[in-house]
């Protein structure tokens, strides 16, 4: 917090920007103690600045501190947003931290090389570890993923809404992608079809319900109830109606609370209506 009152009256601190930066990356939980959310952007920056060139690692390291920080339960990802509209860090690296945080190669082989380079400076000199942040010994063992997972929700929209790459390539890519840890499954396809759900109109309705139906179709229970929100929202609740009959009762609920508000009878779920025509029964 006082670095940060130093840098904004533009003095300069009494302990090594450098040391500092080690010290957010192995001891989070007392270095931003009392930070806000508002004051960790200027705060990030020196972090990542004080450490010479940026690169994809750094920015790993960062957002797995302010987790382990526990400022706040949402701080992690809003300061993913804020670094991605960032001029400061190069479009390069931000691509390369997120198509690692999705487990896309050459990006996420990088990053396991880090892991390993870093594993093996240990192994040659054991003494290292002591010189070694805490964070960077966290994400060797397993990654950001695995600390903050919804990132990879996020990561998908980024490539998008903060990269520029086109939209088809994006959902191509990753549409019901399929992942070890399903977990990751379902926050990457959540982001997929956030993807979807904010392009539609440029999507253009048929591609919209072609996608939807394959999420259905063919996603978990979480990404079959996503597509079916938003078909509701985008072509009637009607849309929904099949989740009635859904092997999952996460969606079979959802979907009958939402049909019990179209019948203007809240709290009662909504039973069988007449089968609607071919035209929108989906």
């Amino acid at each position: 917090m006082a670095w940060v009152r130093l840098d904004t009256l533009g003095l300069d601190t009494p302990v090594d920007p450098a040391r500092l930066a080690h010290l957010a990356l192995d001891v989070p939980r007392d270095f931003f103690q009392g930070v806000s959310e508002d004051e960790l952007p200027r705060l990030s920056r020196l972090i990542l600045e004080s450490r010479g060139s940026i690169g994809a690692w750094d920015v790993h390291a960062l957002i797995a501190a302010v987790d382990r920080a526990r400022i706040h339960v949402r701080a992690p990802f809003r300061l993913f947003h804020v670094l991605m509209g960032e001029d400061w860090i190069t479009s390069d690296v931000k691509r390369e931290f997120c198509r690692g945080l999705l487990a896309c190669d050459p990006e996420a082989r990088r990053l396991r090389e880090h892991a390993k380079a870093l594993r093996q400076s240990i192994h040659d000199d054991p003494e290292a570890m002591s010189r070694i942040p805490l964070i960077w010994l966290e994400l060797h063992e397993a990654g950001v993923f695995w600390m903050a997972p919804g990132l990879q929700r996020h990561a998908v929209q980024a490539l998008v809404e903060d990269l520029g790459e086109p939209i088809p390539a994006v959902i191509s890519e990753f549409f019901l992608r399929k992942y070890h840890d399903q977990r990751s499954t379902e926050f990457v396809a959540q982001g997929v079809l956030d993807l979807i759900r904010h392009h539609a109109g440029e999507l253009g309705s048929d591609a919209v319900r072609q996608l939807l139906r394959r999420a259905i179709k063919d996603g978990s229970a979480v990404a079959r109830q996503a597509a079916y929100r938003i078909g509701a929202e985008q072509f009637g609740q009607d849309f929904a109606r099949p989740a009635l009959k859904d092997s999952a009762r996460l969606v079979r609920d959802w979907a009958g609370k939402l049909l019990a508000r179209d019948t203007g009878e809240p709290g009662r779920k909504a039973g069988p209506r007449q089968r609607p025509s071919s035209s929108t029964g989906e």
